[in-house]
C-alpha cells in the first residue's frame, strides 16, 4: 500500500479485507484470488488513517487520527464516499461497533474514550465521553454489549460498565507491565488479552469483570502492538511489531508459551483473523498487508509462504482448572453453575471432543470450555436418597478417533 498499514478489518463475508493506511487514507482490498489480492478501491481522509470497522450496509467507520470518526459508504469500491464526519477532539487510534451497530466505541488518545450514536449514519451523535488516567489506545467490547476494556497505555487496562451508555462507570482497573496499545476477548468471553508493547503479552481473566485480574504473561519477540483471539479462543496471535507475526497457545493461559514465529517483511502493527482461523492478515506498516495461510494439523505446525515452523507438542493432558468443589446446600440453581474450566493440552481448534459420562452426567454440561451444574438442579441433599451421585467423568476425545481422556469431578 502507499502508506503506512496501521490497521486492517475483514469483511464479515470475507472476500474483501479495509486497510487503514494512515496518510494515505483507507483501501479495501479484494480477497477473491488470495495469492493475488488487489486494490479495487480508495480513499484519502481528511485525517490520518489508525483503524477501521465494518458496519453495516456497505459502511466503513474509520479512526481518522484528529479528523475523528469518519464514516464511509464503500458499497462500490470504485466510487467510496463519505457519509460523515464526527470530531472526537482528540486522536482517534481505535474504533468498535456494538452488535447492533447502533453505537461506535472511539479510543481517543489523551482524551479517553468517546462513544457515539451511529444508528443514523449520517448524523453521528455524541452520547458520551469517558476520560481515563492513560492513553486509549485500543478497546474490546464483550459479547452482551456491557462491558468495555480499553487498552490505556501506561494506565493498564480500564473496564467500564457501558450497559447504560449515556453513564458509563468504572468497575476495574488492572496495572500490566508496560505500555497497552492492544485488547482482545476470547470469543467465551473469559480471558482478555493485552498488547503490553515491549513487556509482551498478558492474560486476564474478565469472567467477572468486576474482579478481572492478570493471571498470566508471555516476554515476545519484538513490541506486542495488536492482539487476536483463534474461533475457540485457545490460541492467539500477536503483532509483534518487527518480530512479525507470533502464535501463542492458551491451553493454560496461567502459562501461555510461544509456539511459532512468522516474520514479515516490515512492521506488523494489526491483524485480523479469518473465521477458519487459517487466513490471517497482517497490516505490515512500511511493507503494506499480507495475507498468511496459517493451518494447524496435529501435531500442531505451522504452514507459511513467508516460514513453516514445525512445534513438538506436550503429551495430551486433561485437568480441571478453577474449580468449585462445593456448593452451599439450597444454593438456587435457576441459571447453569460454572464449577471448573476443562483444559485440553494440547488443545488448539476443535482436535478434542468433551463430554461427560457417569450416572451424574445428566446433571451437568459442558459449555464454552467449561463445566457446569445445570440449571434447575435440586441441592437439597435432605431430599434426595441419591447424596453421594454429583460425580462426573469429565471426557476428552481426539476428533477422528483415538484414546479418551478422563478425569473426575
Amino acid at each position: 500500500t502507499p502508506g503506512f498499514a496501521a490497521g486492517v478489518a475483514l469483511a464479515p463475508h470475507g472476500r474483501a479485507a479495509f486497510v487503514a493506511d494512515r496518510g494515505a487514507g483507507v483501501h479495501v482490498i479484494d480477497l477473491l484470488q488470495p495469492d493475488q489480492p488487489r486494490v479495487a478501491g480508495s480513499f484519502k481522509t481528511p485525517g490520518s488513517a489508525f483503524d477501521v470497522a465494518t458496519g453495516p450496509e456497505g459502511l466503513l467507520f474509520v479512526a481518522d487520527g484528529s479528523a475523528g470518526l469518519l464514516v464511509l459508504n464503500v458499497a462500490d469500491p470504485a466510487a467510496i464516499r463519505q457519509v460523515s464526519q464526527f470530531d472526537t477532539t482528540g486522536t482517534a487510534s481505535a474504533v468498535i461497533l456494538s452488535a447492533d451497530k447502533s453505537l461506535a466505541f472511539v479510543a481517543d488518545g489523551s482524551e479517553g474514550v468517546v462513544i457515539v450514536d451511529v444508528s443514523t449514519p449520517s448524523a453521528p451523535r455524541l452520547v458520551r465521553r469517558v476520560n481515563t488516567p492513560g492513553d486509549a489506545r485500543d478497546l474490546a467490547l464483550s459479547a452482551d454489549g456491557n462491558t468495555l476494556f480499553v487498552a490505556d497505555g501506561g494506565a493498564g487496562v480500564r473496564v467500564l460498565d457501558v450497559s447504560t451508555p449515556s453513564s458509563p462507570a468504572a468497575v476495574r482497573v488492572i496495572e500490566t507491565a508496560g505500555i497497552a496499545v492492544g485488547i482482545s476477548l476470547s470469543a467465551e468471553g473469559n480471558l482478555a488479552l493485552v498488547a503490553d508493547s515491549g513487556a509482551g503479552v498478558t492474560v486476564l481473566n474478565v469472567e467477572t469483570p468486576a474482579t478481572a485480574t492478570a493471571i498470566g504473561r508471555l516476554d515476545t519477540a519484538g513490541s506486542a502492538v495488536s492482539v487476536a483471539f483463534a474461533r475457540l479462543g485457545r490460541l492467539a496471535y500477536v503483532a509483534g511489531s518487527g518480530a512479525g507475526l507470533q502464535l501463542v497457545d492458551l491451553s493454560n493461559p496461567q502459562q501461555p508459551r510461544l509456539v511459532a514465529t512468522i516474520d514479515t517483511p516490515g512492521y506488523a502493527s494489526d491483524l485480523a483473523v479469518a473465521r477458519d482461523g487459517r487466513q490471517t492478515l497482517v497490516a505490515d506498516w512500511n511493507a503494506g498487508l499480507r495475507l498468511l495461510d496459517v493451518s494447524l494439523p496435529t501435531p500442531f505446525s505451522v504452514e507459511s509462504e513467508l516460514a513453516a515452523a514445525p512445534i513438538t507438542p506436550r503429551s495430551a493432558a486433561l485437568s480441571l482448572a478453577r474449580v468449585i468443589p462445593t456448593l452451599p446446600e439450597n444454593t438456587s440453581t435457576a441459571g447453569r453453575i460454572k464449577l471448573a474450566d476443562i483444559v485440553v493440552t494440547p488443545s488448539i481448534d476443535e482436535r478434542y471432543e468433551l463430554g461427560l459420562s457417569g450416572p451424574a452426567a445428566s446433571r451437568f454440561e459442558v459449555v464454552a470450555g467449561g463445566l457446569y451444574l445445570r440449571a434447575e438442579t435440586p441441592l437439597n441433599f435432605e431430599e434426595r436418597e441419591e447424596r453421594d451421585q454429583f460425580v462426573v467423568t469429565v471426557t476428552a476425545t481426539p476428533v477422528g478417533g483415538g484414546e479418551t481422556m478422563q478425569v473426575p469431578f
